[in-house]
């Protein structure tokens, strides 16, 4: 991100809970001086969502968009809570330790040439789904690919990045995001192909990839029937 956008501290830290909690948040939550920030940047979209119950007003929530913009802007420094200065006689607290882990993930990222996209991809795609939604039937699995996809390509047989598909997926097991893929592939309504210039993938790429055959796919186009 360049340095006239760099976000505020507490845009960023909102940025960061999206990124790794991969929830959505209230937009109560926030100052609206940072929402503007957020919304200004175009790294989330405002939605609303209906109250559960009876009677229960709508609230509206800041969504994560998938796209490399926002890995620039929570990469453009090293990972740190914002803090007040501290003393030598100031009482040791939570930020202060957790920045020094923080730290150390950072230079341990820098050691192994990873981004920040590679930690939080891996970790979406190895998670595991808990209580119902981890016996997803087989036709569900394949609905929710389909929501996921037309939500980053805006329209049918648009080129999306498996990088972003699988991971506006949540935590869905990547074996059966694969078979449902495949599938699709099969009807010939979905087209996989490729990033063939190595200097144009990224780690999260390949990771993210759909094996047929002996060719890794990093994108896919997908039609409407």
């Amino acid at each position: 991100m360049k340095a006239e956008s760099k976000l505020s501290p507490k845009a960023k830290n909102a940025l960061l809970y999206l990124v790794f909690s991969g929830k959505e948040l209230a937009i109560s939550r926030l100052d609206i001086k940072f929402r503007k920030e957020l919304v200004a940047a175009k790294l989330v979209e405002d939605v609303s969502r209906k109250g559960q119950g009876k009677g229960k007003p709508s609230r509206r929530y800041f969504v994560l968009k998938q796209h490399n913009a926002v890995w620039d802007a929570i990469s453009d420094e090293p990972l740190e809570i914002p803090a007040p200065p501290k003393t030598d006689d100031a009482k040791l607290t939570e930020v202060e330790t957790l920045n020094e882990v923080l730290k150390k993930l950072s230079a341990l990222m820098r050691a192994r040439g990873l981004a920040l996209a590679d930690v939080v991809s891996t970790a979406v795609q190895t998670a595991r789904l808990d209580g119902p939604a981890a016996a997803l039937a087989d036709d569900d699995v394949r609905q929710r690919i389909l929501d996921s996809y037309i939500a980053l390509a805006k329209s049918w047989y648009t080129e999306v990045k498996l990088a972003d598909l699988r991971c506006k997926l949540g935590g869905i097991p990547k074996e059966r995001v694969d078979d449902a893929l495949r599938r699709l592939a099969e009807e010939k309504r979905l087209s996989p192909f490729p990033i063939e210039n190595p200097r144009e993938r990224t780690n999260v790429d390949d990771s993210a990839a759909l094996v047929l055959g002996i060719t890794h796919h990093h994108c896919v186009r997908i039609k409407e029937s």
